[in-house]
């Protein structure tokens, strides 16, 4: 996993340059979160924090496979509009 699990949220450390470009949003591994207690997600940039919830994430999200070294992972697609933004700094 690329990233840290604290009391059900997901921290992963992205850089803004990496934000997907067909959603202009964030992925979240499926796989990764797969049997894992998580209810939110927060993604920590040079601008600041991107904070969903794993329900809206779901629901507003898409699935998309991704391959990435030569295997496949399940990926959800969620638009950076549906995500919460904190500054960096505040």
């Amino acid at each position: 996993m690329h990233g840290k699990i604290v009391n059900g949220v997901l921290y992963k450390q992205e850089k803004e340059k990496d934000r997907l470009k067909i959603c202009d949003g964030w992925t979240i591994n499926l796989d990764e979160i797969e049997n894992k207690e998580i209810h939110s997600f927060c993604y920590l940039t040079e601008i600041g924090r991107y904070i969903i919830s794993k329900i809206i994430a779901e629901k507003v999200g898409f699935k998309r496979p991704f391959k990435t070294d030569g295997t496949t992972e399940k990926k959800l697609c969620v638009s950076v509009k549906y995500w919460g933004f904190i500054p960096k700094g505040e």
